[in-house]
């Protein structure tokens, strides 16, 4: 895979469509996946404050209305690290799962190597 170069004021590439029927992951183009969820926490993301982070604020039982958007963020990520591994181990073909995998990993490089930040190695 290589790295798209980004220009200021070059609109982006169409998007990827999938089957009109999604069976599994599998069935989303790599490319596609990262740039969805890239756009989804970029907009859970850009809602958070700086005022979010001082004190720890996330870390205390009050940090629902401390650090709302920070804590949504968080969440967020815990939800698609669950969803990686749900996706992974709901296949009991172990040539399904292992493609399943192979897809989620094709993913994750896709984000490291355009700089999506979701799908990286911390959240597999």
């Amino acid at each position: 895979m290589t790295k798209e170069e980004v220009t200021p004021g070059v609109s982006p590439p169409h998007p990827i469509q999938p089957p009109e029927i999604i069976r599994s992951i599998i069935d989303i183009d790599p490319l596609e996946a990262a740039r969805q969820l890239t756009i989804h926490e970029f907009q859970l993301f850009r809602k958070i404050s700086p005022r979010e982070f001082l004190d720890l604020q996330w870390t205390k039982p009050n940090r629902k209305e401390k650090s709302p958007n920070l804590v949504t963020f968080i969440d967020h990520f815990e939800f698609t690290s669950s969803w990686v591994m749900r996706e992974i181990l709901k296949e009991s073909d172990l040539d399904v799962r292992v493609a399943t995998l192979s897809h989620i990993i094709n993913i994750a490089d896709v984000c490291l190597v355009a700089h999506f930040p979701p799908l990286t190695p911390s959240s597999i």
